[in-house]
């Protein structure tokens, strides 16, 4: 079982899925293929093997990881950097000046001759800087584009590319600028009920029939859950149960997996909206040309059927209904509302930097605080959190509105400046914006600020509530900074 990085070539257990065939046939056949996948679902393990078989076939190949990608101060160095890996992958002894030409670099990392060479791109998405990412992809395009009128040995004729990753192509570079949609584009695909069940027998379960029955009857067919819960079954006299008990913790939102893939849910409002219509109806209607349903897909939340998406599995489907970033969760003292760290770009009306970092580092600090139990540390980081969202956007009115806002402050203590709202409390931060925006732009209110305030002692103990008991609280808390993160301009 291999949970962390590629399936070993060697590995006998592997098992090669009808994506993986089609990829070679395209390749093949000439083609620039888009490899889209989830993470952990087997993109890369495909790429070692594709490039295993091309070799065999006598096919020069280079495999490229942007991931590794080291810092870079110019585009010229990113440029350069990814020329001396292909020809490095190649084994082609050559100097290569630094360029910020992609097809010079690339004319340079090419052994001389008319053969084809495959580069295989992996997590290609993984360019930070926006524009290097759009020039980068722009001169892949001229690439591709040039193919048509090529001759016999240029570089556009002899180059194939097939680009993996996890991401939206249709956002990742400007229209014009890519080379994606001149690719056939392939999704990777899950695993079979037999599949699951060789799995778990070449593992050693007792009893791999039932062990398979159950982990896909929870999980269906991604192979990281798959390799995880035969694991956890591995040397257990009652393997389904330990299935089961491990199902229940992946439920709480425990392990990486599930985290990174609801906080890019939670983290936008267009996902959140559709994965929450989704609990309530238990499908949606396929949307030909919605870039938020291919993505789903593509993330491995959803999956097609017959006209409809519906979530990939059980798990999937139950987390979503657990978390309270999504939908209204009744909660007992069995079960827990389920939170997620947002990503930064949640953050991105925040225009001051250090603020955004504050607020980001909170609602962060916030999740794991709940999730180790601490539901009152909870409560101060989001509102903490939403203290930095309300003084950004207050220090970013007219000094007309800020004067405005500052005249509904109640606690205009020694170090109170009308004109700097860090200088004042939550609550007046609440009541200024609320007064700027009106209740029915963005609505505010203050039961954060008393329950931010529970992290106090005296004030703790004055009404006393169990730490234990505040979870609902919480999951209110970190869907009021998320409404309040949409809402405000």
């Amino acid at each position: 079982m291999h949970t962390q990085g590629p399936v070993p070539l060697d590995d006998q257990s592997y098992i090669e899925r009808n994506f993986e065939l089609q990829l070679v046939k395209e390749v093949q056949a000439g083609k620039w293929v888009l490899l889209l996948g989830p993470r952990q679902h087997g993109k890369t393990s495909a790429l070692l093997r594709l490039r295993e078989k091309l070799s065999k076939h006598s096919t020069a190949t280079a495999l490229v990881d942007l991931q590794r990608a080291p810092p870079f101060t110019s585009y010229s160095q990113l440029v350069t950097w990814f020329g001396k890996r292909v020809a490095a992958e190649l084994e082609h002894a050559t100097e290569i000046a630094e360029v910020d030409d992609l097809l010079m670099a690339l004319s340079a990392a090419l052994p001389p001759g008319n053969t084809p060479v495959v580069v295989l791109v992996d997590e290609a998405s993984n360019i930070g800087d926006d524009n290097w990412r759009n020039s980068f992809y722009g001169q892949l395009r001229s690439i591709a584009n040039d193919r048509a009128i090529a001759q016999e040995g240029d570089i556009s004729r002899r180059l194939r590319f097939v680009f993996a990753g996890t991401f939206r192509p249709e956002r990742l570079v400007a229209e014009a600028n890519s080379p994606f949609n001149t690719c056939e584009r392939i999704e990777t695909s899950d695993l079979t009920l037999q599949d699951i069940t060789k799995l778990a027998g070449d593992a050693g379960l007792l009893k791999p029939i039932d062990a398979a029955a159950a982990i896909h009857d929870a999980v269906g067919g991604q192979p990281f859950l798959i390799q995880k819960l035969i694991l956890e079954a591995i040397g257990e006299n009652n393997e389904v149960a330990a299935i089961e008990r491990t199902v229940s913790t992946l439920r709480e939102g425990a392990g990486d997996h599930i985290t990174n893939l609801f906080r890019k849910i939670t983290s936008d409002d267009a996902l959140a909206s559709m994965v929450a219509t989704l609990v309530d109806h238990g499908k949606i209607a396929i949307e030909a040309g919605n870039e938020d349903q291919r993505y789903l897909i593509v993330l491995g939340l959803l999956r097609r059927e017959r006209g409809s998406l519906y979530f990939r599995n059980r798990l999937y489907a139950e987390v979503a209904a657990l978390s309270a970033q999504l939908v209204k969760v009744e909660t007992n003292d069995a079960q827990r509302a389920v939170l997620f760290p947002l990503d930064l770009d949640a953050f991105s009306k925040i225009s001051s930097t250090e603020l955004q970092e504050v607020a980001h580092l909170a609602q962060r600090g916030a999740v794991a605080a709940y999730r180790s139990g601490s539901n009152r540390l909870a409560l101060a980081g989001f509102g903490t959190a939403m203290e930095a969202v309300l003084i950004d956007f207050l220090a970013r009115q007219s000094s007309g509105d800020l004067g405005k806002a500052a005249g509904l402050a109640k606690s205009k203590g020694r170090y109170f400046d009308p004109a700097d709202p860090a200088t004042w409390t939550l609550a007046d931060l609440m009541r200024g914006t609320r007064e700027l925006l009106g209740k029915q732009d963005v609505n505010i209110p203050e039961n954060l600020r008393e329950w931010r305030n529970l992290i106090h002692p005296g004030v703790a103990v004055r009404s006393y509530i169990e730490d234990s008991k505040l979870a609902p609280e919480v999951g209110v808390a970190g869907l009021q900074l998320q409404i309040v993160l949409r809402d405000l301009p």
